[in-house]
This record gives C-alpha cells, structure tokens and sequence, in this order.
C-alpha cells in the first residue's frame, strides 16, 4: 500500500487502515479513527472488529510498537487502545507520544487496572476482555 503524503509517495505497513490517505484524512466520510497496539492476533482481530461495527476505522492492528510508530506517520488517530504489554516492553512510551499529538489514550490490561492507572496523564484503562458495551462507551466519549 502507498501513503500519500506532503514528502511524495511512500510505502507504509499493511493493515486495515490502508484506506488512509493525504496524511491522515479518512477516506469518504468523519469516522473516528482508531489506532489499535495488540501483540494477540485474536484479540486485536476481535478488537478490530468490534470498533468498524460502531462505524469507526481502525488504523492498524499492529502487533509491535515498531510497526505502532511507523504507523502514526501516515494517519494520526482519534483515539488510541494499547495493549499495555507488548512482548517484553510497556506502550508507555507511545502513549506519551500519542497524548504530546492530543490523542486520547485507552490501555488495554489483562491485569488489574490498579497497575496502570495515572501512569500516563488521562489515560482510560480497560481490563481484557473487552466487552462491547466498554468500547461502546470509549468511542462515545470522541
């Protein structure tokens, strides 16, 4: 897929949000964008899914901050959901980066919300498994 962009064309990771284009403008329409960080491929399918069914577009799911951070070049999005572990690491840091842009962050856990919570300014933490009506509620608030 290529992104189109103020510095030329260029080639950018593969993912549901390839519909993405001009820097981040949306394609056709105002839907949220959602950027979604899950190392489980399940759940960020089932994550993904979930958020298009609202009527938002997903940029990503992407499985590594690597690929999180290239993928904020091309489309900035309306909201973020972390998956606080990714492999060995934290999305700590991308978060930080996400909230520096203004964007709304959401850390996804397996573990208690305890653990997570005021780390990163206002950031909302869902415990897994996400349930429809907490996503619903997250998206709401855009």
């Amino acid at each position: 897929m290529t992104y189109a962009g103020p510095e030329g064309d260029r080639e950018a990771p593969p993912g549901p949000g390839d519909d993405i284009v001009d820097g981040g403008a949306p394609v056709g329409g105002s839907a949220a964008r959602v950027m979604v960080v899950e190392d489980d491929v399940l759940i960020a399918l089932d994550l993904s899914m979930m958020i298009e069914e609202t009527g938002a577009r997903v940029i990503g799911p992407f499985h590594t901050l690597e690929a999180a951070r290239a993928g904020l070049e091309p489309a900035t999005p309306d909201l973020a959901i972390l998956d606080y572990n990714i492999g060995l690491d934290t999305s700590e840091a991308l978060a930080a980066r996400l909230d520096g842009l203004g964007v709304p962050v959401a850390f996804l856990t397996g573990h208690s919300a305890e653990h997570i919570t005021g780390r990163i300014g206002g950031a909302t933490v869902i415990e897994k498994p996400v349930s429809k009506a907490n996503l619903a509620q997250l998206l709401s608030a855009l």
